[in-house]
This record gives structure tokens, C-alpha cells and sequence, in this order.
């Protein structure tokens, strides 16, 4: 059996393609089906050619007890059943779609990460009403029911919490969803103040040596044990030229984009905001000094919440 082979949801009425596989010599075979988990089995053919594929139209009632068994029609100990059970339904179910399945924050006592989004949305049919089941003690959430699509504002509190790594689940729930509940994992690791570091990261493109034109993409990544707070892009100075406290000239604040960077994330997946490590600046290269025309140096650098300011 190739499908339906367990953990499937049918539409009664719905016609479907049964798919199998054999090998040796299987003239016909017999298809049957059963919607008590195999107590008593109907037989949908009794003889059909081994093609590989027979067109069900699926019959009631609704059940989740359900499996398709095909047998050699000369011979029943050559067979196969479905590996699962697979559900019949009068109608599609909600399913629970979450677009993260972890968050991570830290805390020095003085500065938390910022609060994190969380989307809700059904993937499936129906409506989806969901409930935020349960969550830890040091974590809030808003709202914490809802329907469809919806933005979670996660916040943590360090309060009571001794110094360390602490772990939770955020469990969100629909009793009528075919995927209830569903879980993400929130890890918080509270610092003593004054014991976490400066942020770190990679200033990646334009690279050494490059000749550029136009429009310049700049961009790389950074993170920090807490939060990274922006990462500000500047050129050296020509001679006369006004010049930031740092010696530079500033060009612009580069911009932190979701799910740009996934090597990173799945590099680092305990940093806070690792899914938003990517940052990136587009440069017109008209606006530097002789309309472009010339050698320039671009600097990029991170400051975390606590002022920390790093050069990449």
C-alpha cells in the first residue's frame, strides 16, 4: 500500500486514487476496506488488474479507524494493509500552523530581548479556534485565545528567576483541529548584570577588492547574548569631511530581515532573534564622494541594548 497508508483525512464522497506497489507474478488483485481498524473488512473489488491504482469514491460514516487492505485476488496471504489508520471525515478539519516552533530570549536584570511575534494560521479547513493551553510562569502572552490568523505578543519576565537557562512550552490547542495541540519551545537564560557580552556577527558582502556599481547591496548578520539593537553603516572620510564621533562617516541603519539568513539560525539557535540575524543596506553609490567614482572603505557596525559596539 502506498496511500492511503495511515494519518490520511478523506472527504466522504471524495473520489480517491488507491496507489500500490508489488513485484513478483499478481495477475488481479483484491482491494478492501474497513473503518473499524480491521474487526470486519468490505470489499471495494474483489478483482481488479494490478495496475497499480483504483479510483475510490470514500463512503461513510466518519471514522478515524480506518485502513484499506490489498491481497493477491488467487492467493490472500499475499497482501498489505495501510500502516496507519487514516480518518474519513464529513468535512475537512482546522489545522494549527505556527511560524515558529522556538523563541529564545535573555535578560541582564537591567535590559530583556524585545518581545517576540508569533503567527497563528490554519493551514487547513474550517475555522480554527485556538487556546493558548499553557504556558511557563515567567512568560506572557496577548491575546491568549483567538480565531484563524493571528499575531501572539510573547514577553518574558525575569523576576524571581535565579540566574541560569530556563524552558517552557507555549501550548496552543483547537479540539477540532486534526494537529491539536501544538507546542513551541521558549528558552530564557537570565544573566548576573554585567556578565553577558557584546554582540558578534560577519559583514559579508560587498567583499574585499570588489569593484561595484549602481546599487549596492551591503549586508551580513549579527547577534548578541540579549538583543541586537541595529547595526549603522558608515565609509571612511575623505579628507575635510565631517565625521561621526567613531572617525566615520555615516551612511545608514542597515535593516534586520525574518528568516533571511537560516544558516545562521540554525547555526546559532539559542541567540535570541537568530531567525532575524540578516541585516542588510542598500547603497546608491551616486551619493558617496565624486558621485562613486573612487576606492571607498564601508564599515559596518552591531551595538547591542546595552550599548555594546562591535565592528564586523
Amino acid at each position: 500500500i502506498e496511500s492511503p497508508n495511515g494519518n490520511e483525512i478523506l472527504l466522504i464522497g471524495s473520489s480517491v486514487e488507491i496507489r500500490w506497489g508489488s513485484s513478483g507474478s499478481v495477475s488481479d488483485v483484491h482491494i478492501e476496506y474497513t473503518n473499524d481498524n480491521g474487526s470486519n473488512w468490505t470489499d471495494i473489488s474483489t478483482s481488479t488488474a494490478n495496475d497499480g491504482a483504483f479510483q475510490w469514491t470514500v463512503p461513510g460514516p466518519a471514522s478515524a479507524d480506518c485502513l484499506i487492505r490489498i491481497s493477491d485476488a488467487s492467493d490472500s496471504s499475499i497482501s498489505d494493509s495501510s500502516d496507519n489508520r487514516f480518518t474519513v471525515a464529513t468535512h475537512l478539519p482546522p489545522v494549527i500552523s505556527l511560524n515558529r516552533s522556538r523563541l529564545s530570549f535573555a535578560s541582564n536584570r537591567s535590559v530583556n530581548t524585545q518581545n517576540q511575534k508569533l503567527i497563528i494560521s490554519n493551514s487547513g479547513a474550517g475555522a480554527l479556534n485556538w487556546t493558548l493551553s499553557s504556558s511557563p510562569g515567567w512568560v506572557s502572552c496577548d491575546p491568549m485565545i483567538g480565531s484563524n490568523t493571528s499575531t501572539v505578543t510573547v514577553t518574558v519576565d525575569p523576576v524571581g528567576l535565579a540566574a541560569g537557562i530556563h524552558t517552557g512550552d507555549l501550548t496552543f490547542s483547537d479540539p477540532n483541529a486534526s494537529n491539536s495541540p501544538q507546542t513551541v519551545q521558549v528558552r530564557f537564560r537570565v544573566y548576573n548584570n554585567g556578565t553577558n557580552t557584546p554582540p558578534f556577527g560577519s559583514f559579508d558582502t560587498p567583499i574585499h577588492g570588489t569593484t561595484v556599481n549602481s546599487s549596492i547591496p551591503v549586508s551580513g548578520w549579527a547577534l548578541d547574548d540579549i538583543e541586537v539593537q541595529h547595526v549603522k553603516i558608515f565609509r571612511d572620510p575623505v579628507t575635510g569631511e565631517a565625521t561621526h564621533p567613531n572617525g566615520y562617516v555615516y551612511i545608514g541603519d542597515a535593516i534586520f530581515i525574518d528568516d533571511a539568513r537560516s544558516d545562521v539560525d540554525t547555526l546559532y539557535p539559542d541567540h535570541p532573534l537568530s531567525y532575524r540575524g540578516g541585516w542588510g543596506f542598500m547603497m546608491l553609490t551616486n551619493f558617496l564622494p565624486n558621485s562613486g567614482n573612487g576606492s571607498f572603505v564601508i564599515r559596518a557596525i552591531a551595538t547591542d541594548c546595552e550599548g555594546h559596539a562591535v565592528e564586523l
